[in-house]
């Protein structure tokens, strides 16, 4: 049926035309269903095998050797084993390349492979998985160690250190190293606990030897002081070797200013003995300070007399007790003792 609604403006008409019967649509014929197309075998394709094609699993049982690595002899003269040639077709003469029939010579050795990458047996081979000395398989103890050993009983090994005695599991971690000569069995290693360092015992003490001193001209006691002058010994010493008669307490107490030093003193002539020049004074204390410092006064006449621990003074006199003379404020007893 048409619905006979009106899609855009009509085309105007030159000529009356004659009204035509409504065409009917033919309806269109049912297509009749295609067949399949017959699917057509793919060839496989045409590979040539190349000279080093080989089974990367595969290792020979004498030298452990890979078909990759036995292939550098294919073409030499070396003679493979039938085990060899039906492992390694590709890698022993089989490959687009034909290999020479081997003149029968004398067996070369073949090179093994290089061992340097390997554990020596008493380290870790965990991380190679293989060992360096010949007879000697890698075995799993547990996570944290593997040893290489010529064999392996799982369990505890009681020829360990009680330390180290925990279960092998003697799962094998890569191949073993073909032995070239029988060797012994050897005990399981295991690893070497590190050494507990021995205490560095403390050195000797050495006593110092005292040091020998040579006695110079002013070695002297700094207490004493004569009761004349007040001159300290190193201060007699400037009278040395000058003729002037010491004392003899002076030489008793001075015995390193007065004349027994390294440098003999000239024995004094007996002569009017010279006034010595008194000390000089300016090193001593005036007469209204704390002498305690300089235990000596330089007014003439004075001495310094403690009066407790906080101050001496220089006085002509003194008498033990309170003094009424001073002020209130500092009326503490004086315990006059000379210094």
């Amino acid at each position: 049926p048409w619905s006979c609604k009106v899609l855009g403006a009509s085309t105007p008409a030159t000529t009356p035309a004659p009204v035509a019967p409504t065409p009917v649509p033919t309806p269109a014929p049912t297509p009749a269903p295609t067949p399949a197309p017959t699917p057509v075998p793919t060839p496989a394709p045409t590979t040539t095998p190349t000279a080093c094609q080989d089974d990367a699993q595969y290792r020979d049982p004498d030298w452990q050797g890979s078909c990759s690595w036995w292939s550098q002899y294919r073409c030499t003269g070396y003679s493979f084993s039938a085990e060899l040639l039906a492992a390694c077709p590709a890698a022993c003469g089989t490959c687009s390349e034909t290999a020479p029939t081997p003149t029968p010579a004398p067996t070369p050795e073949p090179t093994p492979p290089p061992q340097q990458q390997c554990t020596a047996k008493t380290l870790d081979c965990r991380s190679t998985t293989c060992c360096s000395d010949p007879g000697y398989t890698c075995f799993q103890k547990d996570e944290w160690w593997a040893g290489c050993l010529q064999s392996c009983t799982a369990g505890i090994n009681a020829a360990e250190p009680p330390a180290y005695q925990t279960p092998w599991s003697c799962k094998v971690l890569g191949a073993s190293t073909p032995a070239t000569t029988p060797a012994p069995v050897a005990p399981t290693p295991v690893p070497t606990p590190a050494p507990t360092p021995a205490p560095t015992p403390a050195p000797t003490p050495v006593p110092t030897p005292a040091p020998t001193t040579t006695p110079t001209a002013c070695q002297d006691d700094a207490q004493y002081r004569d009761p004349d002058w007040q001159g300290s010994c190193s201060w007699w010493s400037q009278y040395r070797c000058t003729g002037y008669s010491f004392s003899a307490e002076l030489l008793a107490a001075c015995p390193a200013a007065c004349g027994t030093c390294s440098e003999t003193a000239p024995t004094p002539t007996p002569a009017p003995t010279p006034e010595p020049t008194p000390p000089p004074q300016q090193q001593c204390t005036a007469k209204t300070l704390d002498c305690r410092s300089t235990t000596c006064c330089s007014d003439p006449g004075y001495t310094c007399f403690q009066k407790d621990e906080w101050w001496a003074g220089c006085l002509q006199s003194c008498t033990a007790g309170i003094n009424a003379a001073e002020p209130p404020a500092y009326q503490t007893p004086w315990s006059c003792k000379v210094l």
